[in-house]
């Protein structure tokens, strides 16, 4: 019996990529077309992506007609191409954002299992990541924020691929990819988009003693990053000349010193437990020594990074006076990576019990939460929180997130009963 439950555990974890997928289906692709779209964000960013579409000005963003100069324009070209292959529908505002936050998953599973040369390790970060109400919230809604943060998420990996490159033509293809991710990310949310990932990455290789390597490679990005960005930038400057004074007034000085609205600089830690749960809860205790007791250097330097990744990212969005909840998104893929490496180890070790007294706790947590929802949504307490049309939805979800918890249980071989 022990056997076969190994075999089916091994089957599992090899297919881990497969499975990745399956979830991404049917957390995020199957679902996107049932909700109606929602007031203002859906509406407006649809909007802007169809009159791209039908005037053929892929310069100027408009609304209604009217200049918008809240972001620059790569996330509505991703929208308008979205909206021109599967039509101007909810799934077709949706897809760009989904297909991001998809991407995100895939790349926490490789970058992961490249590091630790785990496939275990590498099939929970990405269950970590994918499963997560962030993720899942980001990659369910036409936002930006899930676009902006794949281009963070990946030029954070290529750094860390540029820091343990051995051929030069190799660390020179990292730091170009580094600065086309960051130019990238500019073109979607703009500066903050940009500014994190260089901050937090100067940081990170100064703190390790590489200073030399930003002397020597560092010209590459700043290059990747003017070629990628530049062609728009002239373009708008040429068109709109009043475009950057907005943007880095308005959309950047305003909110990052929150002359619209003050958040305390605490803000981002329930947010953080909310987004990330049940994952945070489930690795209390035990499974975060196991991060700190590893003696592998390549797993310590990987640890390291994820942990620097996280918490200064972190420190730097809530600096900024002007917060939103999903500005958060790209501190989730170093986190799955760390929950990743956590709790294969102590899998490998036969330790998987330590996670049953977090386990308890969720199940508890959500049963006492699917009483909350249900009593809500019958107007029993308070006003319902969402309208009949959603119910299929919210069911759904709560189907697909409890047989994948039961997927994971079973591919890490801890008890189904305990």
């Amino acid at each position: 019996g022990h056997s076969m439950a190994s075999n089916s555990n091994n089957i599992l974890i090899r297919r881990g990529a497969w499975l990745l997928l399956a979830f991404w289906l049917l957390a995020y692709i199957l679902p996107l077309g049932w909700r109606p779209m929602v007031q203002p964000d859906e509406i407006r960013y649809g909007e802007i992506a169809r009159e791209m579409l039908t005037s053929g000005d892929w310069v100027v963003p408009r609304l209604g007609g009217l200049r918008y100069f809240e972001k620059p324009p790569l996330g509505h070209w991703l929208n308008a191409a979205s909206l021109s292959v599967f039509g101007e529908n909810a799934f077709g505002i949706r897809f760009a954002s989904s297909l991001c936050v998809g991407l995100m998953g895939a790349a926490v599973w490789r970058f992961t299992q490249r590091y630790t040369g785990s496939r275990n390790a590498g099939l929970i970060a990405g269950v970590v990541f994918l499963s997560s109400p962030g993720a899942l919230a980001v990659g369910n809604y036409a936002l930006l924020d899930g676009i902006a943060a794949l281009w963070i998420t990946l030029a954070f990996m290529s750094a860390y691929h540029a820091l343990h490159a051995t051929a030069k033509s190799e660390i020179y293809r990292h730091y170009l990819i580094f600065g086309s991710m960051c130019g990238l990310g500019f073109l979607t949310r703009g500066f903050l988009a940009l500014v994190v990932p260089v901050i937090v990455t100067v940081a990170y290789i100064l703190c390790e003693g590489r200073g030399a390597d930003l002397r020597r490679y560092g010209w590459a990005a700043v290059a990747a990053m003017v070629v990628v960005t530049l062609p728009w930038s002239l373009a708008i400057h040429l068109r709109e000349p009043d475009f950057w004074q907005h943007l880095i007034q308005v959309q950047h000085l305003q909110r990052l010193l929150g002359e619209k609205e003050i958040e305390p600089l605490w803000f981002y830690l329930p947010v953080l437990l909310v987004i990330t749960f049940p994952w945070l809860p489930l690795m209390a205790g035990k499974p975060w020594h196991a991060l700190r007791n590893s003696r592998s250097p390549h797993i310590r330097s990987l640890i390291r990074f994820c942990a620097f990744w996280s918490l200064l990212s972190l420190l730097l969005f809530s600096l900024a006076l002007g917060k939103s909840p999903m500005y958060i998104l790209p501190c989730l893929p170093p986190m799955a990576v760390l929950l990743g490496i956590a709790a294969s180890r102590l899998i490998a070790e036969g330790q998987e019990t330590l996670f049953n007294p977090g386990l308890q706790f969720c199940r508890v947590l959500q049963l006492e939460l699917l009483v909350a929802a249900v009593l809500n949504f019958t107007a029993a307490v308070g006003e319902p929180t969402w309208r009949v049309h959603e119910t299929v939805q919210w069911i759904w979800f709560s189907v697909v997130q409890l047989a994948w918890i039961s997927i994971l249980r079973l591919a890490i071989g801890a008890p189904l009963n305990q």
